[in-house]
């Protein structure tokens, strides 16, 4: 799999990076092109500058670097940057969301349009798309203008009484389209550097979007106080959200409250507790990085692409679970027995998210290389399937092994994806009979169901 730097400017490269960070390199494409060539024009156009595909989700980033102008008159030189900047940009990202909808197969890495992107889009139904314009070049000027973090201030349509006119105010630019998330430099950074993980990501954008299209005046005093906004705040159903009821007129969300939210001793508390759930975002790099290159060692499956869905399993989970895993897996590690396979299973309440199997096996000084790797992924497989016939309301299953003493001088990693929406009589005595190989006992074993809070008591 190979991926086009083809024009990408310092601002582009740092998107790059942010969405990496956020969203892990299998899923990020930077400079997409769609295959609009022809005898004037022998090379694609590009669509994007950037292109998030993440299971249904589909984020179009567009980066705009325009200059402020300086004629004397703010006013003026709002209009023409936002006509410029904002709406020239909306209008083509709401092009490229049409080219996706109707030839998802027709996206590709390079200009001359012959590499495909390596995923499948879903189908026009499923499809969810999120437009997100990072506009440059804004937040100094306001900064220098209004004061404060140099964040522009936000309205919902019925705020606005003509688009583009009062400088540093943006609002939904259409609401028959696709909601445009516009943010500055300020905003970038504090959104992607929260918001770590494409669940917690795509949750707010949802979230925001319907809040800004509930049909109530809306005006934030700034892109970063609405998450923390929406950070110090959970709905009925566990879930960060906008409480607003039927009843409220609407909503003002004031400066100052991300400040307020970044210092409060809790939130300090989950960034301390959250640098383990790294460990997660580490596997699930290095198995991408072999799955790019075509150097897994052992695949649950012929075409290697159909780990993805395995990979997509380990990204969905969001910071805190991520740290509830990673907590798992070093536990198990800590504790492994050298002469013995040491395993856990994780059991998710929700039958539509994975299940996981952890195996920790260290090569015997008596076995080859090449023996233990097969004995470690057959003992993986045969987990996977017990895990299945022990708990036959799980759908989807993800197993990792690590060995821990490598030959090849570094800890060695399997993956497995075990389809088990689909689960019959012959497979059920199959998982029986590698129950039995491999001395997995039949007998269920205590359930352990941990609670973790988001934001970890203070004393």
């Amino acid at each position: 799999m190979s991926e086009s730097n083809e024009c990408v400017t310092e601002s582009e490269q740092y998107l790059k990076f942010l969405c990496d960070q956020t969203f892990l390199s299998l899923w990020s494409y930077a400079n997409v092109y769609r295959d609009q060539k022809n005898s004037n024009n022998p090379q694609g156009k590009e669509l994007c500058d950037l292109l998030v595909v993440f299971g249904d989700d589909v984020i179009i980033f567009s980066d705009k670097r325009c200059e402020f102008p300086r004629t004397g008159d703010l006013t003026t030189d709002w209009n023409r940057w936002h006509k410029k900047t904002v709406l020239k940009s909306a209008d083509q990202a709401w092009g490229a969301e049409r080219w996706i909808r109707n030839y998802p197969d027709r996206l590709f890495l390079d200009r001359k349009c012959t590499t495909k992107i390596p995923l499948e889009l879903p189908s026009p139904d499923d499809m969810k798309i999120h437009i997100i314009l990072v506009s440059h070049e804004v937040s100094e000027r306001c900064r220098e203008e209004i004061g404060g973090s140099g964040s522009l201030m936000l309205g919902s349509s019925t705020m606005a009484t003509h688009i583009g006119e009062q400088p540093f105010f943006v609002t939904d630019l259409n609401t028959t389209k696709t909601f445009v998330h516009i943010l500055d430099d300020t905003t970038l950074d504090v959104l992607m550097g929260s918001l770590t993980t494409v669940t917690d990501f795509v949750s707010y954008l949802n979230k925001k979007e319907k809040l800004f299209r509930l049909g109530k005046p809306i005006l934030v005093h700034g892109e970063e106080n609405l998450l923390g906004y929406y950070l110090e705040n959970i709905n009925e159903a566990d879930e960060h959200d906008f409480p607003i009821q039927e009843e409220h007129t609407g909503l003002e969300v004031q400066d100052g409250i991300w400040e307020r939210f970044e210092n409060r001793p809790e939130r300090l508390a989950q960034l301390a507790a959250d640098k383990i759930s790294y460990v997660w975002d580490k596997f699930i790099e290095k198995f991408t990085y072999h799955l790019k290159t075509n150097t897994l060692h052992y695949s649950s499956h012929e075409n290697v692409y159909a780990l993805e869905k395995a990979l997509r399993f380990l990204s969905s989970e969001n910071r805190t679970q991520r740290r509830v895993l990673s907590t798992q897996l070093l536990e198990l590690l800590n504790k492994a027995n050298p002469t013995n396979l040491n395993k856990r299973f994780a059991i998710s309440e929700d039958f539509d998210r994975p299940s996981y199997v952890f195996i920790v096996m260290e090569k015997p000084k008596s076995m080859t290389q090449s023996i233990y790797r097969s004995v470690r992924e057959k003992s993986l497989h045969a987990n996977c399937m017990a895990l299945k016939y022990r708990y036959p309301e799980v759908r989807h299953i993800v197993g990792i092994a690590i060995g821990t003493n490598s030959e090849e001088g570094t800890p060695s990693e399997d993956l497995e994806y075990l389809d088990a929406r689909e689960w019959n009589d012959e497979l059920q005595k199959e998982a029986l009979e590698l129950m039995k190989v491999y001395h997995i006992s039949i007998e269920l074993p205590e359930k352990r169901y941990l609670t973790v809070r988001e934001y970890p008591e203070v004393k």
